[in-house]
């Protein structure tokens, strides 16, 4: 499956793996009125990932090379502080909050604080992505469509509303894979599956195999 985003957390077209964990199943819902863009970066991102943006996209959307921020990063003592902090730290330094939780992330990576794929819960999650040649509310139903005819179950929540569509589908044991679509300027949508709140980490090459395959029935 395909072509990166990225700034998911995707301005971005690079790969990630890693996504959103909320606390609570919601039932299915279609809001009326668009969620609020923040600017706060999250606690962790559908950024923490196995696969990073290049970096030719992070000087771009960022104004460094992650080798600079991570010696900018280092000489802070960043190592020491808590995910939340290094986060908020960048965007207080102009970096965009998503661009910030990703590098967050791969700094973290890099600097053994986390394994690959690993969030602050200590749970793993993976994600792979690729653009369309859909609108994104539509690359959501066909995409939302797939994924029920694995999981033989619809979404437990739906969000067609907001700026990035998603469904998200509840597995056995906590697990969940959620299904996203986030529109492009050129008319096109970035879609992107990520399967979350796994114990460990030996499975991650399964199972975003798995869901390249799946992504890739989407055109």
């Amino acid at each position: 499956m395909g072509e990166q985003q990225e700034p998911n957390d995707a301005a971005h077209e690079p790969e990630t793996d890693s996504e959103p964990e909320p606390e609570t199943e919601q039932p299915i819902t279609q809001p009326t009125e668009p969620e609020a863009e923040s600017t706060e970066p999250d606690a962790d991102p559908v950024s923490a990932s196995t696969e990073q943006a290049g970096d030719a996209a992070v000087l771009e959307a960022t104004g460094r090379d992650r080798d600079d921020w991570f010696a900018v990063l280092d000489e802070h003592q960043a190592m020491e502080w808590p995910h939340r902090e290094i986060a908020t730290w960048l965007v207080g330094e102009g970096v965009d909050p998503w661009w910030a939780q990703s590098l967050t992330v791969s700094y973290e990576q890099a600097r053994g604080l986390r394994a690959p794929g690993q969030r602050q819960d200590g749970t793993f999650e993976t994600s792979v992505s690729r653009t369309v040649e859909l609108r994104a509310v539509r690359a959501l139903e066909v995409l939302a469509g797939v994924v029920e005819a694995e999981l033989g179950t619809p979404p437990l929540a739906l969000n067609v509303e907001a700026k990035h569509p998603t469904a998200r589908f509840p597995l056995d044991d906590g697990e969940f894979v959620l299904a996203a679509a986030s529109p492009r300027a050129d008319g096109r949508a970035t879609i992107s599956l990520t399967r979350g709140r796994m114990p460990d980490g030996s499975r991650l090459a399964e199972v975003k195999a798995e869901l390249r395959e799946w992504l890739g029935r989407v055109d």
